[in-house]
């Protein structure tokens, strides 16, 4: 287990503590053993203006910070993704490079969460690269975007952004320490949802559905009902009727890249029936139509476009008028 995996589960431990213990008590002995712990870590980059800048400011599940841009928890139903009073929504909007990408760049988050919610998006996923992980990294960092793209209306989909190769076992073990980190900040915040890996490659289908299934355990066992999302299930197109399973613990979706999207393909098994399916990658600067458009409406499912078509302050005319198309209201999404 690297250094980082060891400073993350330390931090858990210390959350937990603060949890268990009387307010006046488990603050001062947090606090000292964070200010120890982000000594033994990585130095955090400079939090944006707009970020909390301390890991104190927030303290874990108990103050998961609230979308206040909409009202609504959606939920899986089957193949669809629903609003509490039972209306079908389809979400559209765009992958974002890491927080330190942006950051480095001369085209900062907050600039580009402004930008995408005025061209209509409504999901943003934002990659997590382990190198970015110090002690305070999800407080200081990953906890302001999400206030900000919450508050101009846009799920935020926190995209552990590793391809699980063999031998998996300690990435998998990373990927479980994020979630934990994930769930001790983000917990039912109905705003935020869990992407597990981007991938797996050399490893067989069977065991892609035992990591994802013990991964999202992890997160249900802790009682989080955020909405997970799972990228290319391989499992699932299986001809063994004991694999090919839709995950247990519910509120799953499913991502799928542009290159394998189509009615065939959601067809077997009848898997386009039983779950719910993104594009998680879709679109790139010399063919952003690499999907057809009028396929995906037909399909029904929610596309996310790579950031390469948002890397300026313009988002594609085409793209903003399509995502008015099927813009959810979340002041109404009650009635």
């Amino acid at each position: 287990m690297n250094a980082f995996a060891t400073v993350l589960r330390l931090s858990r431990m210390i959350i937990g503590h603060m949890q268990h213990l009387k307010r006046g008590l488990a603050l001062p002995t947090a606090l000292a053993l964070l200010i120890v712990l982000s000594a033994c870590g990585r130095n955090a980059a400079k939090a944006p203006p707009t970020a909390v800048t301390s890991a104190t400011q927030t303290a874990g599940p108990t103050s998961t910070p609230q979308p206040t841009g909409w009202q609504c928890d959606l939920r899986v139903e089957g193949k669809n993704i629903d609003t509490p009073n039972g209306k079908r929504v389809v979400l559209h909007g765009a992958n974002l490079p890491t927080l330190t990408v942006m950051e480095n760049s001369g085209y900062k988050w907050d600039a580009r969460l402004s930008d995408l919610a005025g061209g209509n998006a409504r999901v943003v996923r934002l990659a997590i690269n382990v190198k970015e992980l110090t002690p305070t990294f999800v407080p200081a960092k990953v906890v302001p975007f999400v206030r900000l793209a919450n508050d101009l209306g846009m799920i935020v989909i926190l995209s552990w952004d590793a391809t699980i190769t063999d031998p998996v076992d300690d990435m998998v073990d990373d990927a479980e320490d994020w979630v934990r980190l994930e769930v001790d900040y983000l917990n039912n915040n109905g705003g935020v949802w869990f992407d597990l890996y981007n991938g797996m490659k050399d490893v067989s289908p069977a065991r892609q559905k035992s990591i994802a299934q013990r991964l999202v355990d992890v997160a249900r066992g802790f009682r989080s009902n955020n909405i997970i999302l799972v990228n290319n299930p391989a499992w699932l197109f299986e001809a063994d009727a004991a694999i090919n399973q839709p995950l247990s613990g519910g509120n799953i979706v499913y991502g799928l890249n542009a290159g394998v999207v189509n009615t065939t393909t959601l067809s077997v098994n009848h898997v386009g029936d039983r779950s719910p399916f993104m594009v998680t990658r879709w679109g790139n600067v010399s063919s952003p139509l690499s999907v057809d458009v009028d396929l995906l409406k037909k399909i029904g499912i929610g596309t996310l476009v790579t950031s390469e078509l948002v890397d300026t302050p313009n988002v594609p005319v085409y793209l903003a008028d399509w995502w008015r198309a099927s813009l959810v209201n979340w002041s109404t999404c009650r009635k």
